[in-house]
């Protein structure tokens, strides 16, 4: 009996131990990694921007560093409902995390957003499907509802920290 409730209590503490250690180094792990992935894409988005200033041609910035605007705002929407979110606010985990500094980034971008509208605060954007399309109509249905999802959390975040 003794010999159970042991094996008990010390497979409870190495789950307790894998579980953050999984959270701790896995997280620190997963953002270098992430990093890695996409650094040849930044430096193709880098390189085609430089190439748009060369011709004097700034819309395509502007779309791109506009939708960026919008999903740093989307994505600290989605970072707040996750359970580890209290966890970074407390300084719990590594990561850099920086709960004020973010919070007055995301204030700023939020003010500016708000003054500023984004090219696809639409609604609407994905109600029609484009003539010769008809074959994804229920794909744009389905990007209708997400669009106004991500429209709905980019409204609340400007709201919330706008002021």
């Amino acid at each position: 009996m003794r010999i159970r409730l042991l094996k008990a209590i010390s497979l409870f503490f190495l789950a307790l131990f894998v579980f953050f250690a999984g959270a701790v180094f896995g997280n620190y792990q997963g953002a270098l990694v992430s990093y890695m992935n996409d650094a040849p894409a930044k430096s193709v988005l880098a390189m085609g921007y430089l190439r748009q200033l060369e011709c004097g041609n700034l819309e395509p910035i502007k779309a791109s560093l506009n939708t960026d605007i919008d999903q740093g705002l989307y994505l600290y929407s989605l970072a707040q409902d996750q359970w580890w979110f209290p966890l970074f606010k407390a300084g719990l985990l590594p990561g850099g995390y920086e709960h004020e500094k973010n919070t007055e980034w995301v204030a700023r971008v939020a003010k500016y957003r708000k003054q500023t509208p984004g090219a696809i605060a639409d609604p609407e954007l994905f109600d029609k499907v484009p003539e010769g399309k008809e074959e994804y109509a229920e794909a744009y249905k389905e990007m209708a509802v997400s669009h106004r999802d991500r429209l709905a959390r980019i409204k609340e975040t400007i709201e919330k920290f706008s002021q």
